[in-house]
């Protein structure tokens, strides 16, 4: 495509100077979606925020390029295996993992957690290094008008240490383009763009823009001052790094751009910062109006001596994001991206509160105003706008209620510290933090107020003694940095074979194969005697998906166990099983083997899942479940997330579930699960699995389902993991607790099979020995308290729980009663 972008030194460009129509963000949007596919661009809507479930490295979507990944990693069979090039805007969240800017924000002028990318791509030679070049300076300067004396551009300078020449090709194309070789600068680590530490890779080159008009000398600032901004970041995707650290040619070559919206929206607006452009505008407008502390001026460093202006900030930043994630179906938690998500709800609270001197739960109302000034682009926000101010609204009772007891509990640290010591321990501020939820922030406000200084030193040291130790504890095996590449095609649909025997038992083929890769560290490997790695040519275990548990188990080699398998993950869609070996064997690439899986426990698995459908199911029926939030399945045990209204929670409503599972388990109704496309699932009329906007699924999936014929079958939902064959496999169902987990949100716990009758028989015992003791006290006998034997309350069913529990209560006042009567 040799189109003529404006060069340095035209006629226009002299005319033109600085001067520069204004242009919405909304309207640069549109323009650079229309732009490429005016040169044969697909327009791909933005994923969710939430990513794909295959890609278990990301918390949060943190570029563009994430849904397009498996295309880079080579993989044919996704839906856009048959793309060329592509056009998209991309909603982001850099707040956790490798790209984490949540402590930066506030800090400075340009950071944020939520923002949108603009990018484009071509997979497989759609088009060269030249053209994509010649079509992001078209756009900036010809399209958007920007004045082409203001742009520098970056390329790869070559590296030693990786024998990697300089992109001269890269730097020839930009003077054929027409800059000067003064605009033309090369750099190395910052001009090389890595997926991750495995993976595709390669060489890129960056457009920068200079925020300060008429002067020619900025080429020195690139790279160091703040003055000049990266536009767009060009990669060029021709390498693969392998897990040994080499560096590879790909097959086929790929490029993949990306442009913040938000920065770009500053520059064609002419102010300076991304805090200052149109869509930021009416956020600020709304917090001012409820600040005590003045409006937003702009103002960083020592200028904000206050930090009010950060605070702006933080709280517009935040609630954007959080507004987007809410809507994305991420539901505020302890772990993952929903703690990500509270933690950044509690900073805005406590910025809003205690910086700018808002009222409490003001934060709720600044909602409908961020989905206002994101509409255009995504109009489904507006549909859910209310329960997510619903959600804030509800999460910062929590918060206060949480810091109004951190602050009487801080107050007795606190007149324990001697009056000549200034320095709130460190152990004492991590306690706050670890047992109460109390930010370390927060510990920090309240001591200065009493002249302390907390100890942070000693906070962070035992906050990553804590880190540590959970890591160690952790029984999963993460290795998503193992670099699959050239393993795709091994499949473990082995994981779906066997079947039930007449007499009710199931028995599960020991099927061999062949090991065709060995880690080591996460390095490939020929063979390895201590932990490590394998993937297996046909793999019988069960990878931990979909909220199931990964099987365990053991390899053999001539009927004698070699490799303990202890856990088995999804990397990049393949099974990889990781162990040690047992004895003194050693695991080699190309070794046939035998597989083992623990049938009890895959038993377990089987029950628990197919339960888990049951109860989505049971909770839909009795009107208390609309939709399924989050779940995790492990042996015989189950936790079930499900979105609700206020009828949940009621004790009808548990026996009501309890009833419908246990008819189903006694009618002893078949399992089903077929294979189908996509698009015929979501037809199903009964289908239960709720497909999320956004959200990249495979081409075909596998649909399981209660009962021989679809039309009247129950628990209809298209899954990945494995299911018993018959209900009646499942023995019997028990639910443990049911507790509200946020608004609209709650958190069912059961348990299957013997444990769900143990639990059963022993809930029976304890409230049938307390009813005796409450007979017998109501006639007037002496009875030993065996009520105050200690009871193991979380081996007793929810039901039963409740009634022991209001029984232990009726005991204890009908002895207190006693007391009196006898002292009288």
């Amino acid at each position: 495509m040799m189109f003529q972008a404006r060069k340095f030194g035209g006629p226009l460009w002299r005319q033109r100077k600085t001067i520069r129509r204004y242009m919405s963000t909304n309207d640069i949007r549109q323009k650079f979606i229309k732009y490429f596919e005016s040169h044969d661009h697909v327009h791909v809507p933005s994923s969710s925020l939430v990513p794909s479930s295959e890609d278990r490295s990301l918390l949060f979507t943190n570029a563009g390029m994430n849904q397009f990944k498996s295309l880079f990693l080579g993989r044919q069979d996704t839906k856009w295996g048959l793309l060329k090039r592509a056009v998209s805007y991309q909603k982001c969240l850099r707040a956790g993992g490798k790209h984490n800017d949540l402590e930066n924000v506030g800090r400075d002028l340009h950071h944020q957690t939520f923002f949108e990318m603009l990018g484009n791509w071509s997979f497989n030679n759609a088009y060269s290094e030249e053209e994509a070049c010649r079509l992001a300076w078209y756009f900036l300067t010809d399209i958007l008008d920007i004045d082409p004396a203001r742009l520098y551009v970056s390329y790869f300078g070559g590296s030693k240490e990786w024998n990697l020449p300089p992109d001269e090709n890269c730097k020839r194309i930009w003077l054929k383009i027409g800059l000067p070789e003064s605009h033309i600068l090369p750099f190395e680590k910052e001009n090389f763009w890595e997926m991750g530490f495995t993976g595709p890779c390669g060489p890129s080159s960056e457009i920068f823009y200079d925020r300060v008009p008429g002067r020619s000398d900025a080429a020195r600032l690139v790279n160091i001052d703040d003055s000049i901004v990266e536009l767009w970041n060009i990669v060029f995707i021709s390498l693969n790094r392998s897990s040994t650290g080499r560096l590879e040619s790909l097959p086929s070559n790929h490029i993949d751009t990306g442009m913040g919206l938000e920065r770009l929206a500053s520059v064609m607006q002419d102010v300076p910062s991304n805090f200052d452009i149109d869509i930021f505008a009416p956020i600020m407008k709304h917090i001012s109006t409820f600040s005590k502390a003045g409006a937003y001026g702009g103002r960083n460093g020592s200028a904000d001596f206050n930090e009010c202006d950060a605070s702006y900030r933080i709280i517009a930043d935040h609630l954007r994001g959080i507004v987007v994630a809410l809507a994305d179906g991420v539901v505020p938690s302890a772990v993952d991206s929903g703690f990500i998500v509270r933690k950044m709800l509690r900073r805005s609270f406590w910025h809003a509160v205690s910086r700018l001197g808002m009222d409490r739960f003001a934060c709720s109302d600044l909602v409908h105003v961020v989905v206002d000034t994101l509409r255009p682009a995504y109009p489904e926000l507006h549909h859910c706008a209310e329960s997510v101010a619903k959600c804030v609204m509800e999460e910062e009772h929590q918060y206060w209620n949480i810091i109004d007891k951190g602050c009487t509990i801080f107050e007795q640290l606190r007149v324990k510290i001697p009056e000549n010591v200034k320095v709130f321990p460190g152990e004492d501020a991590w306690f706050l933090h670890d047992t109460h939820g109390i930010p370390v922030e927060i510990t920090e406000d309240l001591g200065r107020k009493h002249g302390l200084a907390v100890d942070i030193k000693r906070f962070e040291e035992l906050k990553e003694e804590a880190k540590k130790l959970s890591q160690n504890t952790s029984q999963f095996s993460g290795s998503t940095s193992i670099d699959t590449t050239g393993l795709e095609n091994y499949s473990d649909d082995a994981k779906y074979d066997y079947f039930l025997e007449k007499n009710g038992s199931y028995s599960f083929p020991q099927i061999s194969t062949k090991i065709v890769a060995a880690f080591d560290q996460d390095k490939r490997v020929p063979s390895f005697a201590s932990s490590g790695s394998v993937v297996l040519e046909n793999c019988q275990f069960y990878a931990e998906e979909g909220g199931q548990k990964s099987d365990t188990g053991v390899l053999e080699v001539n009927e004698a166990p070699v490799f303990e398998v202890t856990s088995v993950e999804k990397v990049n869609g393949v099974a990889v099983l990781s162990g040690k070996p047992i004895g003194q064997a050693t695991i080699s690439e190309g070794t046939m083997v035998k597989q083992k899986i623990d049938v009890k426990r895959r038993l377990a698995l089987m029950r628990a899942h197919s339960a888990t459908h049951l109860l989505n199911w049971a909770l839909r029926r009795v009107g208390a479940g609309r939709g399924q939030r989050g779940s995790s399945i492990d042996e015989d045990s189950l936790r079930f997330d499900y979105a609700t209204d206020d009828c949940a929670g009621e004790d009808d409503i548990i026996e009501h579930v309890e009833s419908l599972i246990a008819n189903v388990i006694s009618e002893g109704r078949d399992v089903k699960v077929e294979k189908t496309t996509l698009g015929v699932a979501a037809k199903i009329r009964n289908l239960q699995s709720e497909f999320k906007e956004g959200k990249a699924y495979p081409s075909v999936v596998r649909v399981a389902r209660v009962g021989d014929r679809l039309e009247d079958a129950l628990a209809v939902e298209c899954c990945s993991g494995t299911h018993v064959l018959n209900t009646s496999s499942i023995i019997d169902f028990a639910v443990m607790s049911d507790r509200s987990l946020a608004k609209g949100v709650r958190r069912m716990v059961a348990v299957t099979g013997e444990k769900a009758q143990a639990n059963r028989r022993y809930g029976e015992v304890v409230e049938s020995r307390l009813e005796s003791e409450l007979e017998e006290l109501n006639r007037g006998n002496h009875v030993e308290p065996s009520s105050e034997e200690k009871i193991e309350w979380d081996r007793i069913p929810y039901l039963y729980n409740g009634r022991c529990r209001q029984l232990q209560k009726s005991i204890k006042k009908k002895r207190k009663t006693s007391k009196v009567a006898l002292g009288s």
